[in-house]
């Protein structure tokens, strides 16, 4: 589990709220709370990016409060092409590093797989030919709107990293 050293977290205290930013040692000191508070149901809401902002009722039991945070897994449908495309029969699939499904491109190379990456974000794209590996690169995910053409090389030409 990763700590989390940047963003915000908001304490509602019935009808008063306080915002505190989240400190390099991972936590966000809410000094000074009154001791009346103390054992009541209060919400707290993590402002944090990469992270689902769901409000969660927790009670103030002692002077910490330990909070899981749930990753939000944006889906992003990432089109693209293979160039050129595949011939008739040709089995070709386009997998996404950590994704549990694949694409398989039409006829005219092209294909869409649903991720669970942000537009922006660095991803690793394989792509197999009859089961040989034949492109193998780290592509920057394209806006919904845009398609990456991918080139894939066959193996006989294909350079060593």
């Amino acid at each position: 589990m990763a700590l989390i050293t940047s963003g915000r977290i908001r304490i509602e205290f019935g009808n008063l709220a306080r915002t505190e930013t989240i400190d390099a040692n991972g936590e966000a000191n809410f000094k000074g709370v009154a001791h009346r508070f103390f054992g009541d149901e209060v919400t707290v809401l993590p402002q944090v990016e990469g992270y689902k902002q769901r409000p969660q009722r927790v009670v103030l039991s002692g002077t910490v409060v330990t909070m899981l945070l749930d990753e939000d897994r944006a889906e992003t449908l990432f089109r693209g092409q293979v160039e050129p495309p595949p011939r008739f029969g040709q089995i070709v699939r386009v997998l996404v590093e950590g994704e549990q499904s694949d694409a398989t491109p039409d006829q005219f190379g092209r294909f869409q797989l649903s991720i669970h990456h942000r537009v922006g974000d660095q991803i690793r794209i394989q792509v197999y030919s009859e089961g040989r590996q034949v492109y193998d690169e780290y592509q920057i995910v394209p806006d919904q709107s845009e398609s990456l053409t991918i080139h894939p090389v066959p193996s006989r030409q294909r350079i060593s990293h």
